[in-house]
């Protein structure tokens, strides 16, 4: 058998905030620690983020930073995602394995 590689890139849109700010909450405060802009500021303060709030921290937050969340959540599951695409490709009758992946913004 050949070893080849294939690269496929998947594009997200319609990326929900709210519930990224609220499913990893705990990356978004890790990475407040280290920004000194008011969001974080305001970040830093709350334990636990209701509706009203995550909706009010999406109005303080810059775009930018927003995408830099949604990169720092990927980031945290990134070790699980190749089982999971390896796994959905199998169900589907493809048999390859899932080695990597590679998460940006741009």
């Amino acid at each position: 058998m050949v070893n080849t590689v294939v690269e496929i890139k998947i594009k997200m849109d319609d990326i929900d905030y709210a519930n990224i700010i609220k499913v990893a909450f705990p990356v978004v405060k890790k990475k407040a620690e280290t920004e000194t802009a008011m969001w974080a500021t305001v970040v830093r303060h709350i334990n636990e983020p209701d509706e009203s709030t995550i909706e009010g921290l999406l109005k303080l937050i810059p775009e930018s930073v927003r995408d830099m969340l949604v990169e720092a959540a990927l980031e945290k599951y990134k070790e699980e995602i190749p089982a999971v695409l390896t796994s959905l490709a199998e169900s589907k009758g493809l048999t390859l394995n899932v080695t990597d992946v590679e998460i940006s913004i741009r």
